[in-house]
């Protein structure tokens, strides 16, 4: 089973470039001022006490190995969903109620049930420039239209309020036979629920462990 480790650590680093280049024989020892990152005593503890976070991920096949999936929550009380965590794209998309049939096969999101929830009132479309595995994208065939919304988002037990996302409100029928219900974006610039993490002084380092 593959595992999502997110990891929560502190960096240190040292530069000394080019020093060989000045040094010659018999000099006087070179003198290096080292000067470590200021961090709060409220962060660096909360990444002392914290041990890294793990999601089982299942495989979805489809021509390549690139789609893995697993669980995470939104709302208060949490509703469960099983996203694809995606390095190519930055945001978090789940089905909405108002997805209807077009969403039969997904569980979907009912605002009402969170105490949290936020409507953002902005809608639109996106369509993506690759399919799940080696489908094909000709025009449009693979897009979802959405609303914009925020609340609470859980991930392996850490948690942010407040996270921008969107509930997908119709989807076309490239999307049905998708054993996963959305997508949790993980760009290289951190958004969403990453960026939660990094503001709450947790660096959101991600990386995958495959177990046999």
């Amino acid at each position: 089973m593959l595992h999502l480790t997110f990891i929560v650590l502190g960096l240190f680093t040292l530069s000394a470039s080019a020093l060989n280049s000045h040094v010659q024989p018999q000099s006087e020892p070179v003198k290096i001022t080292l000067a470590s990152r200021k961090v709060s005593s409220k962060r660096l503890l909360q990444r002392r006490t914290l041990s890294p976070s793990n999601v089982p991920l299942a495989n979805y096949f489809n021509g390549t190995d690139l789609q893995w999936f697993g669980n995470l929550t939104v709302g208060t009380p949490p509703q469960t969903f099983t996203v694809v965590f995606d390095t190519g794209s930055s945001t978090l998309e789940v089905p909405g109620i108002q997805c209807g049939t077009a969403c039969e096969n997904q569980r979907t999101f009912a605002p009402s049930k969170s105490s949290t929830f936020v409507d953002g009132g902005l809608t639109g479309n996106v369509t993506f420039g690759t399919g799940v595995g080696v489908d094909p994208v000709i025009g449009d065939n693979w897009q979802l239209s959405l609303r914009s919304a925020t609340d609470t988002v859980s991930v392996g037990g850490l948690s942010v309020d407040s996270v921008n996302f969107y509930l997908i409100t119709n989807q076309t029928p490239t999307f049905a036979s998708d054993p996963f219900d959305g997508i949790q974006g993980m760009s290289a610039s951190a958004e969403g629920f990453f960026a939660g993490l990094i503001n709450q002084g947790l660096p959101s380092l991600f990386g995958i462990l495959l177990t046999l």
